[in-house]
């Protein structure tokens, strides 16, 4: 990869990460992600431009603000970081961009902002997963298959059996246990990653997260982090096992054919 396009990706993809640390802190709040601009949280002062450059405040800044010297979340340098790194490596991938670089390019940047509001708020805001929906319908049009998206039927099956399947566990957990288990999010995301990735991927997806989110809460509550009852942010681990499942979509594809799907 040529040094200035690196250098020029790795900017972009810390100006988008920036921005998906306002949705992140706004959208499950119901804020405006325009106005105002950003602000600390402590002392709510509005934060000037010198202030905010993506990641390298953050590092001159020593993590804290620049007014009230309280520190700053984490969270914001990981998702700038992590935002860049997704540009890469899906550069990396194709070595040139074109419609599949920039649909997976949305799609990935849909899912961090998705997993860092599941991971603070336990919420997964409609505004991310209905853009999901609307530019996944719109991939199905322009974009023809690949490794990765299987073709168009396949997806819209994926929408309509994710939604269904994740409701009706929902539906039977309520009644047996008369509360909520699982929240409508989780379902709608479901559908917004089986309407990408095909029905097929929902298999994979499915088992993964639920051995990951068994894994974790266990973990927890051993270490006396988490009641037995405690809430733990479904969302997250879908998008762990999507991640995980696009990852290693080859190996599974061969799986699938070879004792699944002939």
């Amino acid at each position: 990869m040529d040094f200035l396009l690196l250098i020029i990706l790795i900017c972009i993809g810390l100006i988008l990460g920036s921005f998906c640390t306002v949705c992140v802190n706004r959208l499950p709040q119901n804020l405006s992600i325009i106005k105002p601009r950003s602000f600390c949280i402590n002392c709510k002062k509005t934060i000037q431009w010198f202030h905010n450059i993506p990641l390298f405040s953050f590092i001159f800044l020593k993590g804290k603000c620049g007014y009230c010297q309280k520190k700053i979340s984490w969270i914001y340098p990981v998702i700038e970081m992590t935002t860049a790194f997704s540009l890469i490596i899906l550069y990396f991938y194709f070595k040139t961009i074109h419609f599949e670089f920039i649909f997976l390019s949305l799609f990935f940047l849909s899912l961090i902002i998705l997993f860092f509001c599941d991971f603070k708020f336990f919420l997964l805001p409609n505004t991310i997963i209905f853009f999901l929906y609307a530019i996944g319908l719109l991939r199905c049009l322009v974009s023809p298959d690949s490794i990765f998206f299987s073709s168009s039927i396949d997806c819209l099956i994926g929408f309509v059996v994710g939604i269904g399947f994740l409701y009706f566990f929902a539906k039977i957990y309520q009644i047996i246990r008369k509360k909520e288990g699982m929240g409508m999010g989780d379902v709608k995301l479901l559908g917004a990653l089986g309407l990408w990735l095909g029905w097929k991927s929902l298999f994979f997806i499915i088992i993964v997260s639920a051995l990951l989110g068994i894994l974790v809460g266990l973990t927890a509550v051993l270490l006396g982090k988490m009641q037995i009852q405690g809430r733990i942010p479904y969302g997250c681990f879908l998008i762990m096992a999507t991640i995980l499942y696009m990852a290693f979509i080859s190996s599974i594809t061969s799986f699938y054919q070879t004792y699944m799907f002939v």
